[in-house]
């Protein structure tokens, strides 16, 4: 289990961007933390990570505090997916999902055969293998953030910390990346995702917490914390939270969507 316990975070010499911050993240989960812009969101993403240093409460997986280990031992428990990424030099995709190897390596120590393997066996999983030659800058968006996905996948960690994974893509890579997050939790990864729309909660996680302020305000099920109330509380404008019947062949199913009122 990742567990959060009363984290709190400030830069220097500001007012705290995170206050009291408190959840849990078992195997085969996915969170999804929805806020504003502005509301600390990315800042907890990179708290977890010891890119930014908490000054109080803890971060444990398994029973492993993470901001007392290296970090090598740490991305073997975390990998981060960030919102975008550009290479400063012409790296290959399979120069990049390589990088996620880099934990596991002794210093100056060549990738092995496992390793390879391990690199390999998620770009096919990913189905990158037709890009794996190409330039990673070259990319259009959604394959760089599938790249991403396989560069974290490789580091064979435990848990994946995804900041906006649908950030700036179209409509059909969007569906990608939640339909492969889903995926993923079924695996049993446990994923923590923020996101700025609320029905990928309903389409992909089993957890929410809303945020505003740096202060966690309701924490739950999609259908315990995702309502009409709290979200015009949480986006100070009004929306409404319904269900629709979606018909697909032969099967109907009923989901719930969100809608702002305009």
């Amino acid at each position: 289990m990742l567990e959060v316990r009363n984290i709190e975070f400030a830069y220097k010499g500001k007012q705290d961007v995170l206050d009291d911050i408190s959840f849990d993240l078992n195997h085969g989960e996915c969170l999804c933390i929805l806020g504003p812009n502005g509301t600390g969101k990315s800042t907890l993403a990179r708290c977890l990570l010891n890119l930014c240093k908490i000054k109080k409460g803890s971060i444990m997986v398994d029973g492993v505090n993470m901001n007392t280990v290296s970090p090598n031992k740490r991305a073997k428990y975390l990998a981060y997916v960030s919102q975008s990424s550009s290479m400063t030099f012409p790296y290959k995709v399979h120069e990049v999902v390589k990088m996620g190897r880099t934990s596991h390596l002794k210093f100056g120590a060549s990738l092995s055969s496992e390793d390879l393997n391990t690199v390999n066996n998620v770009i096919e999983k990913l189905e990158l293998t037709r890009l794996a030659d190409n330039y990673f800058n070259e990319l259009s968006g959604g394959e760089k953030k599938m790249v991403l996905v396989a560069r974290a996948l490789a580091q064979q960690a435990k848990y994946l910390i995804m900041d906006e994974p649908t950030a700036n893509l179209d409509y059909s890579n969007q569906i990608k990346i939640l339909d492969m997050i889903k995926k993923l939790s079924l695996e049993n990864y446990g994923i923590l995702m923020t996101s700025h729309f609320p029905e990928h909660a309903f389409w992909v996680c089993n957890r929410v917490l809303l945020m505003k302020n740096g202060i966690v305000g309701e924490y739950g099920t999609p259908d315990e914390v995702v309502t009409s109330k709290n979200l015009s509380e949480l986006y100070n404008t009004p929306v409404c939270v319904t269900s629709t019947e979606v018909k697909n062949n032969k099967e109907h199913q009923v989901k719930k969507v969100c809608i702002p009122i305009i």
